[in-house]
């Protein structure tokens, strides 16, 4: 690998230039990759119940939060209300609106973070289940 390790995976983090080279006894084969590095460890899960049962009561994102530097996140209904907004990554919606328990369907999300200096946006969708 361009770093001169020799094993048979190659973990990148950052953007560049990287390459491998292989030797048998037919000869050696190089190859170089240019990788534009972007920060996806993150996801948002697609379903959670806040019916009070200690699983799954709280809906908030996954992944490697220590990564980021900056956070906000909005759940919306399908009419486009916001229903719930944060700036700390541990916390959570617990599925309430003005302390009233919102109905099973199908809710929105928008997250803006940045991670390794770069700014980014993730939205989509989940379903509550009570």
């Amino acid at each position: 690998w361009s770093d001169g390790s020799g094993g048979k995976s190659f973990n990148i983090t950052q953007s560049g230039t990287y390459w491998s080279t292989i030797t048998n006894d037919c000869g050696i084969a190089t190859d170089t990759i240019n990788v534009q590095y972007k920060f996806c460890d993150i996801w948002f899960p697609n379903a959670f119940t806040p019916n009070g049962d200690g699983k799954n009561d709280i809906l908030r994102v996954k992944g490697s939060l220590n990564e980021f530097s900056e956070y906000s996140q909005y759940i919306f209904n399908r009419w486009g209300e916001m229903l719930y907004k944060t700036e700390t990554l541990t916390d959570g919606w617990d599925g309430n609106y003005k302390n009233v328990p919102q109905e099973n369907g199908t809710y929105f999300y928008m997250m803006y973070y940045k991670a390794n200096g770069k700014k980014e946006m993730l939205k989509g969708d989940f379903q509550l289940i009570r």
